[in-house]
């Protein structure tokens, strides 16, 4: 699943198809050609459209069910002293990978 997700954003950030997170060419359903792919493939997948809908939106809630999803993967059930240590590890990678990122300029 995470193999398939992970390919799925690297075609969706191809610049013949308007490059990754782009807004614009939205379609009738406010979703973005990466919102779309991804949406599609979590309904594909059985997961609700409503709920897949708000994981291609929202960032926050995209980041947290790829961690749900990032733990399930190494066995860690829900709940479990693993999963919450596995949890907390990709927060903290990713608070260090941002702490240590240079300041964007604004312009």
């Amino acid at each position: 699943m995470i193999r398939t997700l992970g390919w799925l954003l690297v075609f969706a950030c191809l610049p013949a198809v308007g490059g990754c997170l782009s807004t614009q060419n939205q379609n009738s359903s406010g979703l973005n050609f990466e919102q779309q792919a991804l949406h599609d493939l979590l309904v594909a997948q059985g997961m609700q459209a409503s709920k897949a809908k708000l994981i291609a939106v929202v960032p926050a809630a995209r980041q947290i069910y790829f961690d749900d999803q990032m733990c399930l993967g190494y066995g860690a059930k829900p709940g479990s002293d693993a999963y919450v240590a596995c949890r907390a590890q990709l927060e903290t990678g990713r608070n260090h990978a941002l702490a240590a990122a240079p300041a964007r300029k604004l312009n």
